[in-house]
């Protein structure tokens, strides 16, 4: 298991105990650990939920919770984080839906949310996050359409919302996305054809 007496640590501003063969719970106990930047808990066996609790980590920067057995929803409570910039909670069981409270955090440029069972729709208040640059939600239950909001991320590198049950068509407005270098839907419900404007955005030089 995590240790709870980790959360003794006062001055700690890092911790990582991926890959480590954990099980058992995630210690809401950490939220204790007010200087702490960086928490990584992920490729372990860990159950239970995602502590709620961790939203009173105020400096956190990056969470990482990936590949475990996780289950029960994202708590909206983490839209209180302001200074995350790196949210992965993907490879685990949660349900429930995306928050859009999220769209509250201001510094965030990765959202990690794919293969769990997530339903719902894809949150259009997303939108506002104007650093985000990297956004997938693939392999979940998530219905409704693209949002074409997602158009005014101006930062966003990828985005992938694939293997789930949107559908409507793709949006045209994604074309507008000039840093966008990956953007993946297959195996959705999607109609209609796939805009020109997306099959013939030249390269930039960068790229080429």
């Amino acid at each position: 298991t995590v240790p709870a007496q980790l959360s003794s640590l006062a001055q700690l501003k890092s911790l990582s105990v991926s890959q480590s063969s954990l099980s058992g719970t995630v210690p809401a106990q950490l939220s204790s650990l007010a200087q702490l930047k960086s928490l990584s808990v992920s490729q372990n066996s860990l159950s239970g939920t995602v502590p709620a609790q961790l939203s009173s980590l105020t400096q956190l920067e990056s969470l990482t919770m990936g590949q475990n057995s996780l289950s029960g929803t994202v708590p909206a409570q983490l839209s209180s984080l302001a200074q995350l910039e790196s949210l992965y909670l993907s490879q685990n069981s949660l349900s429930g839906t995306v928050p859009s409270e999220l769209s509250s955090l201001n510094g965030l440029a990765m959202l990690i949310l794919d293969q769990n069972f997530l339903s719902g729709t894809a949150p259009s208040e997303l939108s506002s996050l104007a650093q985000l640059r990297h956004l997938t939600m693939g392999q979940n239950s998530l219905s409704g359409t693209v949002p074409a909001q997602l158009s005014s991320l101006a930062q966003l590198k990828s985005l992938s919302v694939s293997q789930n049950s949107l559908s409507g068509t793709v949006p045209a407005q994604l074309s507008s996305l000039a840093q966008l270098k990956s953007l993946s839907v297959s195996q959705n419900l999607l109609s209609g054809t796939v805009p020109a404007c997306l099959l013939y955005t030249s390269p930039s030089p960068r790229d080429s």
